[in-house]
């Protein structure tokens, strides 16, 4: 029997999706140990690549719960949210338990990348970070809504109405939730990578993702610091793709 209020299933969803931060959080925390900063403090500091993928999804875990209240329909956004890190989760998991025809193509590509020795360099964590939002973007986007979307309607007995939903997740309200994502990755970055204070560190690197220009040609200072750059107004049409592909297979 289903029984829908828009608080009991905003509660409802707001468990699990807080049980998901806390695995995003244990998932990150496995990539680091106890080490020295640039700043010669002695901090849990990332040892693999893949620690930076990690906490940028925690990070957006995080800020998307934090939100919740901001959206019209949040109930479903938190609904999505296990179901979207699930897909990354138990690709990370057959990758560390070397059952790669478990992994699919895309995170297939992610793994090879984050399985470079530069740990410490720049180019090396944001080529990760860029891999493992394109990975789970352009391939796993698509079927989480789908997954997520007819879960959601069977659970609470819903009318199929998906389009409703669009707003909460490309909202100046969601648009802010990444920009948060991207400023706490900076601080997450110049903590472990900047010789001096952390909030200096995180001006240097938020200027340098900015785009500039000299005459004709704009380019990110981040481009030549940290490598390539993640530009969210692309990731933004990423996501914009999926739903639609989701929204052709649901049947809205």
């Amino acid at each position: 029997m289903c029984a829908y209020t828009p608080e009991g299933a905003f509660a409802a969803e707001m468990a699990l999706a807080k049980q998901t931060l806390h695995k995003s959080v244990q998932v990150s925390r496995m990539f680091t140990e106890l080490g020295l900063t640039a700043r010669g403090k002695l901090e849990q500091v990332s040892v693999d690549n893949r620690f930076w993928f990690a906490k940028l999804y925690e990070n957006i875990t995080y800020n998307e719960i934090l939100a919740g209240r901001k959206f019209t329909y949040p109930a479903f956004l938190f609904h999505f949210i296990p179901v979207f890190y699930d897909m990354y989760y138990q690709a990370l998991m057959a990758d560390l338990k070397g059952e790669s025809s478990k992994v699919s193509p895309h995170w297939k590509a992610y793994f090879k990348i984050t399985s470079r020795g530069d740990v410490d360099g720049w180019s090396a964590i944001t080529d990760s970070i860029v891999a493992g939002v394109s990975a789970h973007i352009n391939g796993d986007m698509e079927e989480a809504l789908v997954r997520a979307y007819l879960s959601y309607v069977s659970k609470y007995c819903r009318p199929k109405q998906f389009d409703l939903h669009y707003h909460d997740f490309f909202s100046e309200s969601n648009r802010k939730v990444f920009d948060k994502v991207v400023a706490d990755f900076f601080i997450d970055l110049s903590r472990t990578t900047f010789p001096g204070p952390v909030d200096q560190g995180q001006f240097a690197m938020g200027v340098g993702s900015q785009p500039h220009a000299i005459g004709p040609f704009k380019f990110h200072l981040a481009d030549i610091v940290l490598g390539k750059s993640l530009d969210l107004d692309e990731v933004w049409e990423w996501r914009n793709q999926a739903w639609g592909r989701a929204r052709r297979r649901i049947g809205n």
